[in-house]
């Protein structure tokens, strides 16, 4: 990217388990960095709905720009911004899952509570294990929603594409049968498309 000024450093923190080998400059992972984009696409489409989740587009708007820090700039505010947003959405995934889709309204301050536990939560000494329980929550959340409200045609899309999108995520780590390293074609960049088409399902099928 000729026309941003060269970095005086590299990066301290890096995608590097994500496979892509990492380049010097500004987007240090172009794949990754570009395909993280398309929840950024997929939440402005949902934010156009006429019976928007808001908060739920809005945080998958913003786990597509964190992805960008994180695999574009890359640095300790890349990784927090990431893991926040991430965190962000699978709470409001879960609170969605709860509230909106069983015709109630989501509890007073429940969406701000939820995006400052993930501003905390996303903390180098927490990341971790906040990421697993958030994951857990929303998949659980996920789950009861299907067997509740019998959304067998939503989850026959939505499924297999999670199917396939974990398994492009796990099998294209760093040293994994699917990592390509110096490949234009991503496995982890994979993980971003057909993650963000499951999340954009959700109020489609």
């Amino acid at each position: 990217m000729s026309w941003l000024p060269k970095r005086s450093a590299p990066p301290t923190i890096v995608a590097a388990s994500d496979c892509e080998r990492c380049r010097d400059g500004w987007i240090t992972q172009p794949a990754n960095t570009v395909s993280s984009l398309a929840y950024v696409a997929g939440g402005l489409d949902l934010m156009g709905q006429p019976d928007s989740d808001r908060a739920f587009a809005l945080a998958m708007v913003g786990v597509g720009i964190g992805s960008v820090a994180l695999h574009g700039p890359g640095g300790v505010l890349g990784k927090w911004a990431h893991d926040a947003s991430l965190l962000s959405m699978l709470g409001l995934l879960a609170l969605a899952d709860l509230t909106v889709a069983e015709g109630r309204h989501k509890p007073r301050g429940a969406v701000a509570g939820i995006v400052v536990a993930s501003m905390l939560g996303a903390l180098p000494s927490a990341t971790d294990i906040s990421q697993a329980v958030a994951g857990a929550l929303a998949a659980s959340a996920e789950t009861r929603r299907f067997l509740r409200k019998r959304a067998a045609r939503e989850a026959g899309v939505t499924v297999p594409l999670w199917v396939l999108g974990g398994s492009l995520h796990v099998l294209g780590r760093t040293g994994q049968p699917l990592c390509r390293e110096d490949s234009l074609l991503q496995a982890h960049a994979g993980w971003h498309v057909v993650s963000a088409a499951a999340l954009w399902s959700r109020r489609h099928f």
